[in-house]
């Protein structure tokens, strides 16, 4: 490989970017093998982006659950932070995320 094509490919370019320097390059001649080379990485790096696309959709429909109930909402969350306040307050906050921790088996990284 001469010494500007390696460079480039070692450089950190992007993954579609290396076969495509190579075969231009004349470094490989394998035609079909980098055109599905490139097939996979194309799909492999569409992939995220599609999971991405449907936990939007799912992420939508529940605010769309919350924008549908937000009387009852509010009426359930508002007290329900004013009793999580008090109790922050008073210590007993501590106490009972404490005792969960102890019951559920948790064991703080450091």
């Amino acid at each position: 490989m001469s010494q500007g094509v390696s460079d480039l490919v070692s450089s950190g370019s992007l993954p579609l970017e290396t076969p495509l320097v190579l075969l231009a390059g004349g470094v490989l001649d394998h035609q079909d093998f980098i055109t599905r080379i490139l097939g996979v990485l194309t799909i492999l790096l569409g992939l995220p982006f599609l999971i991405a696309a449907l936990g939007f959709r799912r992420a939508l429909r529940a605010f769309g659950f919350a924008r549908r109930n937000a009387r009852t909402v509010m009426r359930f969350g508002g007290p329900l932070l004013v009793i999580v306040g008090i109790l922050q307050v008073s210590g007993a906050w501590a106490y009972l995320t404490g005792l969960l921790r102890r019951v559920a088996g948790y064991q703080p990284a450091l």
